[in-house]
């Protein structure tokens, strides 16, 4: 309600994802949000490098006004 009253109409959550679930990330991130009904828009692929593994981003959106 509050971010309405702000003039927000989209909210927007990026997500770091890999196909299989590894000892540093889950798809616990990407689950909550389609929980809360957000529903995924992009999927970009090899985006970020850490513990010498390259991991994907997923962005989430939910439409509020």
């Amino acid at each position: 309600k509050r971010l309405k009253e702000m003039g927000i109409i989209n909210i927007l959550a990026g997500a770091a994802f890999c196909e299989e679930e590894d000892e540093y990330l889950t798809h616990d991130s990407c689950e909550f949000h389609k929980k809360m009904s957000y529903v995924e828009v992009a999927h970009m692929m090899k985006v970020g490098k850490k513990f010498d593994r390259w991991y994907d981003l997923k962005w989430h959106q939910k439409v509020i006004g």
